[in-house]
């Protein structure tokens, strides 16, 4: 019996069927150095590929039907080709930047926003040098400008990780020459400090840096140090210890420490960087969804909403509610509930683009204390654009000590349930017993 595969499925079904089932393919692509075979259509890949179409279209050349790929592995070019077909493909934190060189080097624009909105959404103290480094040499300026804006937020978070001495020293400048880097000046120095005995390894073999080594290493950065604004014992204890400044340069610093005052022989910054209260020490983030964000979620006016159980008693500081995807802004009501105490929070808001985030934060004033094993229930009513929206959502979700159980409610009339929708984290912190 003949199936008809054609039959009640949508065109990107179907084009994945010929795909997969190779059927009327005319080009061979020969992924890797192993040269693994994937047959495709042209005229699909023109579609999508200002390259593949130059490749196609402005040539009579027999050889385009076999297409060498040597730089690019089989599995990260099947993700791109189906998505090419689909607009779908499988990212995770290990194909992200392998697939988006691949979109990069095809010019497959909404697969290299894809792979960005990923990135953005993952970011945290321990991979954002790796994700730095990438973009940096990849020249995506938007993600490299994001990155350096989450390491000075996060501060010694990210210094005091070992990927940190992996950074080029170009990196390097642009962290710490920052007025604002959440960081006291001796975890600087010390994070510094390994990175120049990490990058003298490549130059001595089998031998510790000497301090004029790890000088030398350091260059200009060693002024981008702000030595003058730590604390006499700060001083003292850690970089005064070590042979890396000269003995005048320990005498002018000092000097500055203990007057307030700028010697006219110091040569280093006087001015202490600007420190933020430290309110997203304890933040504990709850992420709904395990898969990047996807786009087109329509705000009518009607009720988005989600229940939620905490396991632990905790104070939730608010919720992030993803943002439009082009220029614009959506209005409305956030509100949090529950049928034992009432309203607990209610405000109206504004949702604005902004080009490098997917979400923004709705924050609690004071916080919510609350209570485990009790129903709560988040709503939001708005209108306006499309927003991006989650999906592969999770319902039981673990963060240190807290589980936080979602559930789905009467209440919500626009889609969102335990699977996809609205919410994108909620933000806890941790409250003791005796509080």
């Amino acid at each position: 019996m003949v199936t008809l595969w054609q039959n009640n499925r949508s065109f990107e079904e179907t084009n994945l069927h010929m795909l997969q089932n190779e059927v009327l393919c005319d080009v061979t692509l020969l992924a890797g150095s192993n040269r693994q075979v994937i047959r495709a259509h042209k005229f699909i890949l023109a579609s999508r590929s200002t390259v593949f179409y130059a490749m196609f279209c402005n040539s009579s050349d027999k050889l385009t039907d076999t297409i060498e790929v040597a730089d690019v592995d089989f599995e990260v070019l099947k993700e791109i080709v189906r998505f090419i077909y689909s607009e779908n493909c499988d990212i995770n934190s290990d194909t992200v930047m392998p697939i988006l060189t691949g979109a990069k080097k095809y010019n497959i624009s909404r697969l290299e926003e894809k792979c960005r909105t990923f990135l953005i959404d993952i970011l945290c103290a321990g991979n954002v040098c790796t994700i730095l480094k990438s973009v940096h040499d990849l020249e995506e300026k938007g993600l490299e400008q994001k990155c350096l804006s989450f390491i000075t937020e996060t501060g010694n978070d990210v210094l005091t990780n070992n990927a940190f001495a992996a950074l080029s020293k170009s990196l390097i400048r642009k962290i710490i020459i920052s007025d604002t880097l959440q960081s006291d000046e001796g975890t600087v120095y010390e994070a510094c400090k390994k990175w120049a005995a990490e990058n003298c390894k490549s130059d001595i073999s089998n031998a510790e840096p000497t301090s004029t080594d790890l000088r030398n290493k350091l260059g200009d950065l060693i002024h981008l140090i702000r030595f003058p604004s730590m604390s006499f014992e700060t001083f003292a204890a850690c970089a005064s210890k070590d042979d890396i400044l000269t003995a005048d340069e320990k005498v002018s610093i000092f000097q500055c420490i203990a007057n307030k005052s700028t010697p006219a022989d110091c040569k280093f910054l006087v001015k202490a960087r600007i420190r933020k209260p430290n309110v997203k020490k304890d933040r504990i983030i709850i992420r709904r969804f395990v898969d990047a964000p996807s786009k087109h979620w329509m705000y009518n006016g009607l009720v988005d909403s989600i229940n939620f159980i905490v396991s632990e008693k905790v104070k939730c500081d608010g919720v992030s509610l993803f943002s439009p995807i082009n220029v614009g802004k959506v209005v409305g009501i956030v509100q949090l509930e529950s049928a034992k105490f009432g309203v607990l929070f209610e405000r109206r808001v504004e949702i604005n683009y902004n080009a490098s985030e997917v979400s923004e934060e709705v924050l609690f004033d004071d916080g919510v204390e609350l209570i485990p094993g009790v129903l709560y229930t988040l709503k939001c009513e708005f209108k306006g654009p499309y927003t991006y929206y989650g999906i592969g959502g999770r319902k039981n979700v673990s963060e240190g000590n807290i589980t936080v159980t979602f559930k789905e409610n009467d209440f919500s009339q626009n889609g969102t349930d335990c699977h996809e929708g609205q919410f994108h984290y909620l933000i806890f912190q941790a409250v003791g017993n005796d509080s």
